[in-house]
């Protein structure tokens, strides 16, 4: 996962967009999630999508292995935070987000026990092929099962 820590330093982040993705826009009401519902993000970034789940009254709770891509997001979107660290983890906490600095595939099911939703708006397509299926088999085995 070296690379994918280059790839912020150099800004190589073709996968991510400074736009609002216009399908969550029309679909999210098909989730049917309650106000304060979590959404979890996984390989987030410092994806701009986070601050409309904000915006309207949900939590959430991302995964980011670049340092630099997490304080990015903070900074960029102006959000005062505080850093933490948890097991193999460094979290960077505002109101109503979490995102773990940290080795998505270290997460695990306890951490997304108040999840509702997963959110992926790139980050399957930002993996190498042969970390696409490691990457969704540990999604689905750490997701609640409800």
């Amino acid at each position: 996962m070296t690379d994918w820590i280059a790839r912020w330093q150099e800004g190589k982040i073709g996968w991510h967009k400074n736009q609002l993705n216009s399908r969550l826009i029309e679909f999210i009401d098909c989730l049917k999630l309650s106000v304060n519902a979590c959404v979890f993000v996984p390989l987030c970034g410092k994806n701009v999508d986070m601050l409309y789940f904000l915006d309207n009254g949900f939590k959430v709770l991302g995964v980011e292995l670049s340092e630099l891509a997490t304080r990015q997001f903070f900074v960029e979107n102006k959000l005062r935070f505080s850093t933490k660290r948890s097991g193999k983890f460094v979290i960077y906490s505002a109101k109503n987000i979490d995102i773990y600095c940290g080795d998505y595939f270290d997460f695990d099911a306890s951490m997304l026990s108040k999840v509702s939703a997963v959110y992926d708006r790139a980050s399957l397509i930002s993996l190498p092929l042969v970390l696409r299926a490691k990457y969704a088999a540990h999604l689905y085995a750490i997701i609640p099962t409800d």
